[in-house]
């Protein structure tokens, strides 16, 4: 969306619980967590996921039986 709040464009179209987005520093990407797939235990798990700043090619980076959020960019 633009700084004013208009053109909002929705990036993640799951029925998962996503959040905790964040932009990369130089713009490109987001990374975000999500409960949108599950871990084989039959309950949701939290995983941290990345995509391009569009919504496309959205990438789960983490898989195992902890509630992965609040990812953060380091320099």
């Amino acid at each position: 969306m633009n700084a004013d709040g208009t053109d909002q464009v929705v990036l993640t179209h799951d029925s998962g619980d996503d959040g905790s987005p964040e932009w990369s520093p130089d713009g490109k990407q987001i990374v975000f967590s999500s409960n949108r797939d599950w871990n084989g235990t039959g309950l949701p798990t939290y995983e941290i996921y990345i995509m391009k700043a569009n919504g496309s090619n959205q990438t789960r980076i983490t898989s195992d039986y902890a509630q992965d959020f609040g990812p953060h960019w380091k320099p």
